[in-house]
């Protein structure tokens, strides 16, 4: 949920992207079309969302920059400090809430975590 555009008690904001290659294939699209590619992608990751929107909206912008809430980076520095402190632990954790957004986030720390997990099990 977006700190800026809170969901009411019972409810959930979701905010989806499009990557650069799906983003320039679906701009000849309609919004309607973009809504019900959304919608089959939420229903088929949370099942137990389907039948419950509201409402949808799509706002297309022909460059995006993440907008992180004050203090974001410094938490998330504190978080990467704590892992890393920790890389000897059989416990890793890794995804894109390293960073603001991405993929790419979750795959540069996905690897980081087998690395750790591989030379923790090796020694």
């Amino acid at each position: 949920m977006h700190s800026r555009h809170p969901a009411i008690e019972g409810h959930s904001l979701l905010y989806m992207y499009y990557d650069d290659a799906v983003a320039e294939r679906a701009t000849e699209k309609s919004d309607d079309e973009r809504i019900t590619e959304c919608v089959a992608f939420v229903d088929r990751v949370f099942p137990e969302l389907a039948g419950h929107r509201d409402m949808a909206h799509v706002t297309r912008w022909p460059r995006a920059v993440p907008m992180p809430a004050p203090g974001i980076y410094r938490k998330m520095y504190e978080v990467r400090n704590n892992l890393d402190a920790n890389r000897a632990s059989r416990v890793q954790l890794a995804g894109d809430y390293l960073s603001c957004v991405g993929q790419n986030t979750a795959i540069v720390h996905g690897e980081k975590a087998a690395r750790n997990l591989i030379d923790n099990l090796q020694t």
